[in-house]
């Protein structure tokens, strides 16, 4: 299928990924939401490849280096959101902002 006219395949990735990121974060309990609306940011959706190694879907998110450990004790409650949206397991990987 090719998109609307006028729209990138690239754009409407985009557009998908960030509707996904909010549903996700509308799964949430709101004490997780908030600490990754103020500590994280969502940085991209890489789907399985296995001709590259790529197992599972991942999710990769940045975080603040202060709040490692706190968004990292939700990483489940984040991927069972994930896949309540997706229908997919998605592993989240958080990454450290310098």
């Amino acid at each position: 299928m090719e998109p609307p006219v006028g729209v990138s395949k690239e754009k409407l990735g985009e557009l998908y990924v960030k509707k996904v990121w909010v549903k996700v974060k509308k799964l949430l309990p709101p004490s997780t939401k908030m600490l990754l609306d103020q500590q994280a940011e969502f940085q991209m959706l890489v789907e399985k490849d296995y001709r590259v190694g790529i197992e599972t879907d991942l999710a990769v998110i940045s975080i603040s280096p202060n709040w490692g450990t706190m968004v990292a004790s939700r990483i489940d409650i984040i991927e069972k959101a994930f896949y309540d949206v997706r229908g997919i397991e998605t592993e989240v990987i958080l990454v450290k902002n310098d």
